[in-house]
């Protein structure tokens, strides 16, 4: 992913990475945050996502069924 960024998208800004749960490693996410890309990752709902999710607070409400938290 690092070799994507850096090669093939050296003259492209990049507003949103979309990815689905393959994404979710600890390589990946850290990449992403050093460059400061803006993302979104799917992720399996396992019981301890769940736990940590539900215990968050200031949600901010985009609409009535959907709130995002960063």
């Amino acid at each position: 992913m690092r070799d994507a960024f850096v090669e093939a998208m050296a003259c492209v800004k990049v507003g949103l990475v979309l990815g689905d749960r393959g994404f979710g490693t600890d390589e990946i996410l850290r990449t992403l945050e050093v460059r400061s890309l803006n993302h979104v990752i799917a992720a399996r709902a396992y019981a301890n996502l769940k736990k940590e999710i539900f215990g968050m607070n200031d949600w901010v409400e985009i609409c009535s069924c959907f709130a995002v938290k960063e």
